[in-house]
């Protein structure tokens, strides 16, 4: 028997990321907790992750939402390589290690951790201009 089956949308990634209970966002938010860190995805970044994991299985290998990861990967590596210097700095009320000029942090009365929100620019910066550029090699596992 063979089976045919139809490449993922971007609305296919979108659910992907956001329907199931222990979906790829929210293990990214606990993993980083782990760290010290809270991080708050806008719709409008998720959204922009399901579009471009779309487009870039539509122009290289598709490897379906394998894709994701690799884009997860790309957003959250430099929050995680500084989250101990960053919240070393938070917590002394320092200027935070290299993260403020990228980033929006913002402070929830309360709560020790400082909040990184990962809106549709950051999105862009991390992995936008590889699809510009068409260098799709970073995203092939």
């Amino acid at each position: 028997v063979k089976v045919i089956l139809d490449s993922l949308t971007e609305d296919d990634f979108y659910r992907i990321l956001t329907e199931p209970q222990a979906n790829l966002v929210f293990q990214q938010i606990k993993l980083l907790e782990t760290e010290g860190v809270s991080v708050e995805f806008q719709d409008e970044a998720i959204r922009e992750m399901a579009r471009i994991a779309a487009l870039a299985n539509s122009s290289v290998e598709n490897i379906g939402a394998r894709r994701l990861h690799a884009i997860m990967e790309k957003i959250v590596e430099e929050i995680s390589y500084y989250a101990p210097e960053f919240v070393d700095d938070f917590r002394a009320g320092k200027p935070t290690a290299g993260l403020k000029a990228k980033y929006e942090i913002k402070t929830v009365e309360g709560q020790e951790r400082p909040v990184i929100v990962i809106n549709k620019n950051i999105v862009k910066e991390k992995v936008g201009s590889l699809l510009e550029e068409s260098n799709f090699d970073r995203f092939i596992l």
